[in-house]
């Protein structure tokens, strides 16, 4: 897919690793206030290694985006995967459904939704809805907080997750409103290159063609004029006359061959789909 789509993986990959940097700066953030503002006991070492864990893949994306290979939707998959496994972690070890952050599951549903074959999507969600599901067997519950009552803090959260997941989704869909919008403009462009490109070649083909009907008329001209000049009943005054008409017939006949020869010099040839679609 070219540059300019919405669904090109390359800028696709690009742009999940930039809101994957946005997330761990979030989750530090989050984790650093329940930890020294609410006082939560909250697994440090664990949570802080998955995050650290994001990170580094986060460096592998930043040099993948350096490969010539092709990145495939397969590949996509993979990223949106272990986007939702790490907070998955994350949430098992903060209270897992009852977390209010649970619903950034739909952030990168949306994203598999709009950017991923049907496929890939479905397994996305998939995968989703089990981890979400195993939350609430297997997960540490939200520790106590010595700050404010747990209703006002969940509302809290709840709100700050609002806002988190609106702000990436939003970001997400932006750009890719912005290549689409690119994209439409680079097809407006060739369309509008393609036309003029019709027309001067209509208007080539149809100069080629009135070169080669005025030849035979200017021939027979420039024959006539001839037998004139050499009747010896043509009056001596009109030699001089005669003599401009040849030249001009003359003039007109070079210019026709002209033509002729730069059409020849440019004949059309044959080519493929495939060559015309890497040229465009």
């Amino acid at each position: 897919m070219p540059e300019a789509s919405p669904n090109n993986p390359l800028r696709l990959l690009r742009v999940l690793m930039h809101l994957r940097s946005i997330a761990i700066i979030c989750q530090l953030a989050v984790i650093a206030f329940a930890v020294s503002w609410l006082q939560m006991g909250l697994p440090l070492p664990f949570m802080l290694g998955l995050v650290a864990v994001l990170a580094l893949w986060n460096l592998f994306t930043l040099w993948r985006l350096r490969w010539a290979r092709p990145i495939s939707s397969h590949e996509i998959t993979l990223h949106l995967l272990l986007d939702s496994a790490v907070l998955t972690g994350l949430l098992y070890c903060a209270g897992g459904p009852s977390n209010p952050f649970v619903s950034l599951y739909l952030v990168p549903i949306a994203i598999g939704a709009i950017a991923l074959p049907g496929l890939h999507a479905g397994l996305l969600v998939l995968a989703c809805v089990a981890a979400y599901s195993a939350l609430f067997y297997l997960h540490e519950p939200l520790p106590h907080s010595h700050v404010g009552s747990a209703f006002d803090l969940h509302v809290m959260g709840m709100w700050a997750n609002f806002i988190l997941s609106a702000g990436l989704i939003a970001a997400f869909i932006s750009l890719l409103a912005r290549a689409v919008r690119q994209r439409d403009a680079a097809l407006a462009n060739e369309r509008e290159q393609g036309l003029r490109n019709e027309q001067i070649l209509a208007l080539a083909t149809q100069a080629a063609g009135a070169a080669h009907e005025l030849n035979t008329p200017l021939s027979t001209l420039s024959v006539l004029v001839n037998e004139l000049r050499q009747d010896v009943s043509t009056p001596v005054t009109l030699h001089a006359d005669l003599e401009l008409m040849q030249q001009q017939l003359g003039l007109c006949q070079q210019r026709l061959r002209e033509l002729v020869e730069q059409s020849r010099h440019n004949p059309p040839t044959a080519t493929t789909v495939s060559t015309l679609l890497n040229q465009l």
